[in-house]
């Protein structure tokens, strides 16, 4: 909604500034208005509840405003709750009356003489443009008359407004209307925007491993880099400021790293070998879609990737062809892999009941064979390397759990790991033991023979046998407990895989960490390798595991063994690169009407023509200086689409260092007599929860409302200094206060309390508990009052 504290204007007296605050606020989609006098002291709230943008009458006595701020929203053409409304207050009657019925924006009030000016979009454009309001005869008249932009930040000065359209200032001189864009221009080094080396390792997306363990490889923004495991050099394969690279995917051969490109202004797949100034190849032609996941086949000829459609394809290195395996009807397809020879692909698609089975599409006939039947939700299916083995993931424990609040349920830690025999005449991997007497003297004999078998790892199959009939109920559950399960790979005979805490509404609701666990067939036997790890990558040739905790990435050896965050950890200090931000920031743009144009809900656009559309802001690309020029041009473009929730994040900003305020929970007003503040009013807190601390009333604290505040860390306070001046950089401190129940330092005492940062949830709290109260006290205590407070963590 804006910048928490924003000047608005100054009193008609000119001796205060009138700005919009939330300091006060128990819901921070509103504000409230204050002055502040230029001689300093204490806010004082203005006499409307909520306020925006303001606009004095030329006597002072009355006021032009909106109740609602959200001027920094890009959304276009909205009519909902949030549209602006003009409302005149009048300041000796408290009588406010509302400017005409329009049900979109109107906003920017400036009260010139006998008329209102504004800015609306009441126009057929609906374009917001100036418009003005004569308070005698109640008409309306439109000023401007801009068809590609809106009009905004309108400013009003003794005889003209300023305004700007389409990235321009403009002025509107008053009277007569005349409308002169300015030819405004600003000599500057613009340091901002000049390219510079910055740290790619603070920007990893993703990350793989080498098929050897000795590299990996990681997507840093937009680029790729391989970096050894210990020694040697990183190297930026792709070096694009303008292109995003992502998704790197290593060769089982070590020969390609494969990654997705959007060079062409459209996501292909390109390979490059691990060596400086390689040349890039590109593997797909002609996509239109956005291209995710890309699996190698183990014999290095092929991969398997999905994309937007919801369809799943693999691509023919040698013939660069694309063949279409499958597509969901639901979702993207997420989960598949190769069989150890490369013939078989398994995946799984959704049913009309959005559970998901496991399917098996063989490359030699194109067949489609579905393994499970949609009575459960199953996914993320591999191979084994031996080529014995199904396994994968399925939510088959219901494990429901009740509320201790009421009787209601929710089903937690539903999934398990299931095994299906490839081979209908093979064995359970679970099937009972018989444990025998060993006969010595048999060196050579089939004891020993037998018990080498048994320890031999398996090998790999060079030719996947299937008997599909009866596949899915071959399926036995793995002896883990079930849990949030995923990540699933195999090697060796251990089932590599990740549990997850359990999350709620406030975070992680189980109080675990994720953990990458190992279980070996063989030994039957479950081995926690790494706690918490946040994703892992298994090396092709199945010795090596590269792992990501928090910050930390490393490269480990994959037998089953506890390890520890930052066992060989990856130096990742010359992940450097050479960023030029124009060209930078014109990918961003072009990425982010990409991403509308596939992934809008609507595939109309909501009737907007969004090429157009694209044409009309990217003539602005070229004065973007910083990344807050960007996002704003980002959000007006997304704003055409007048949708809600379509917001833009993210990124690196200028950095601005603020300064906190400790603050204590309490309202306060100045004593003209003495030039003390006294406590008008302590917030009902919750002491017992940390977010809503309220410090005046915490246990030993001996301070009421309507105690004097006489000094603070032994420095007094008195008008015209604040209390707020005074407790600037005091969170995370201890403050003393010097207190008294009158104005005088007789009798005072010494209180030591602890500041808060931010008052919201406190001030949230004492709105509940004070509505309740009074709802209680009206009602004689006959009616309840219930808040419910939306859809987020209490």
């Amino acid at each position: 909604m804006g910048p928490n504290n924003e000047v608005i204007t100054w009193t008609p007296d000119g001796k205060s500034i009138v700005f919009l605050s939330r300091m006060h606020t128990y819901n921070t989609w509103f504000g409230s208005l204050y002055t502040i006098s230029v001689d300093g002291g204490m806010p004082v709230q203005f006499p409307v509840p909520k306020g925006g943008l303001l606009s004095f009458s030329p006597d002072g006595k009355e006021f032009a405003y909106n109740r609602i701020f959200r001027n920094f929203r890009a959304r276009k053409r909205y009519y909902g709750g949030m549209a602006q409304k003009i409302f005149i207050h009048n300041m000796q009657t408290m009588d406010e009356q509302q400017i005409g019925d329009w049900k979109g924006t109107d906003t920017d009030p400036m009260w010139y003489k006998n008329s209102i000016y504004f800015i609306s979009d009441r126009d057929t454009s609906r374009r917001k443009n100036i418009w003005s309001y004569d308070l005698a005869t109640k008409e309306f008249k439109q000023i401007t008359f801009f068809k590609d932009y809106d009009c905004s930040w309108a400013s009003l000065g003794p005889n003209a407004i300023v305004f700007e359209n389409g990235g321009y200032l403009y002025t509107l001189d008053l009277p007569g209307d005349k409308l002169t864009k300015l030819d405004i221009s600003i000599p500057n080094d613009e340091s901002l925007a000049m390219p510079k080396w910055v740290e790619a390792s603070k920007d990893i997306v993703s990350f793989g491993i080498a098929p050897d363990g000795e590299r990996a490889v990681f997507q840093a923004r937009g680029d790729i880099f391989t970096v050894p495991k210990k020694s040697g050099n990183t190297r930026d394969l792709t070096n694009t400021s303008g292109v995003d690279d992502k998704d790197p995917a290593w060769s089982p051969n070590g020969k390609f790293v494969a990654y997705i490109s959007d060079r062409t202004g459209e996501e292909e797949i390109y390979l490059r070998e691990d060596k400086p100034n390689s040349e890039a190849i590109q593997i797909t032609h002609g996509n239109k879609e956005y291209l995710d996941h890309m699996v190698w086949s183990p014999d290095s000829k092929k991969i398997l990737y999905s994309d937007q459609s919801f369809a799943l394809w693999y691509v023919d290195i040698a013939g660069k062809k694309s063949v279409l395996v499958d597509k969901d009807s639901v979702w993207a397809v997420a989960g598949y892999s190769w069989s150890p020879d490369s013939r078989y692909i398994a995946y799984a698609k959704h049913h009309d009941n959005t559970f998901t089975s496991i399917y098996i599409y063989s490359l030699a006939d194109s067949k489609i064979h579905e393994v499970t039947n949609g009575y459960t939700n199953d996914y993320d299916p591999i191979f084994d390397r031996a080529g014995k083995y199904l396994i994968f993931l399925s939510d088959r424990t219901y494990n429901g759990v009740i509320g201790n609040f009421d009787m209601e349920f929710t089903n937690t830690k539903t999934t398990g790991i299931y095994v299906a025999t490839l081979q209908a005449d093979s064995a359970s991997p679970f099937a009972p033991e018989n444990n025998e007497v060993k006969v010595t003297g048999q060196e050579n004999g089939a004891s020993k023979a037998s018990q080498e078998k048994k320890e031999a790892k398996p090998e790999k199959s060079k030719d996947v046998k299937i008997d599909f009939e009866g596949l899915g109920s071959r399926a036995v559950a793995v002896p883990v407990e079930s849990n949030n399960i995923g990540d699933l790979s195999e090697a060796g005979g251990n089932i590599y895989y990740v549990t997850f805490p359990t999350e709620g509404l406030s975070g992680n609701a189980s109080g675990e960490e994720s953990a990458l666990r190992s279980y070996n067939l063989a030994e039957r036997k479950d081995t926690e390798i790494l706690s918490p790890v946040d994703g892992y990558d298994l090396s092709a040739d199945g010795e090596s595991i590269m792992y990501q905790s928090g910050k930390t990435f490393g490269i480990i050896d994959s037998k089953p063994a506890e390890h520890k965050e930052g066992d060989g950890e990856l130096n990742l200090s010359n992940m450097k690169m050479f960023v030029n931000f124009r060209q930078e920031w014109t990918e961003i743009f072009n990425q982010a009407w990409r991403l509308e144009s596939q992934f809008f809900y609507s595939p109309e656009m909501n009737g907007v023509d969004w090429e157009a559309v694209k044409k009309k802001y990217e003539v602005m690309l070229p004065y973007v200086n910083n990344r807050y020029d960007l996002t704003g041009l980002i959000s007006n473009m997304i704003g055409e689409l007048q949708n809600s929730h379509t917001y833009v994040g993210g990124g690196y900003y200028p950095e601005i260092h603020q300064t906190t305020t400790g603050l204590l929970g309490a309202n306060y007003s100045l004593d003209k007599a003495s030039g003390y503040y006294r406590i008008s009013r302590i917030m009902i807190g919750l002491n017992t929860n940390p977010n809503r601390l309220s410090p005046l009333t915490m246990p030993g604290v001996n301070v009421h409302q309507g105690d004097y505040i006489l000094a603070i860390n032994n420095l007094p306070v008195k008008f015209p200094m604040s209390i707020d001046s005074v407790m600037e950089n005091t969170v995370g401190t201890t403050v003393s206060l010097l207190v008294n129940s009158k104005p005088d330092l007789k009798g005072a005492w010494t209180v030591e309390v602890n500041p808060i940062k931010d008052e919201y949830t406190l001030r949230y709290n004492d709105w509940i508990v004070r509505n309740r109260e009074l709802v209680d006290s009206l009602s004689g205590g006959k009616i309840g009052y219930v808040y419910l407070p939306d859809m987020e963590a209490a």
